[in-house]
């Protein structure tokens, strides 16, 4: 529903302009990091001691596995909540 935000599992709440602008400022700002990410790999590529396209593809690794990971229905505990709560907005 447009202007609310899902606050807990089923559980909906009204968003406020500073989390719209936080929702925009996100995703400008994972736009700005994928451009990055692609160009710094296509730079990469050809050389051969290139250590920053394997750091590159074990971050996007571990967010990859953080989402799959997040997706069961554990007792999780509040820290690890926490931050799956974090990631949330990328699903």
């Amino acid at each position: 529903m447009p202007g609310f935000k899902r606050n807990k599992l089923f559980e909906c709440s009204k968003c406020t302009k500073l989390e719209l602008f936080y929702v925009v400022g996100s995703f400008v700002l994972i736009a700005i990091g994928v451009i990055f990410l692609i160009k710094t790999i296509i730079q990469g590529a050809a050389s051969p001691n290139n250590t920053y396209a394997v750091f590159t593809k074990i971050l996007m690794n571990h967010m990859q596995m953080l989402l799959i990971i997040s997706s069961f229905d554990m007792a999780w505990t509040k820290q690890v909540l926490m931050i799956f709560n974090i990631a949330a907005p990328i699903q």
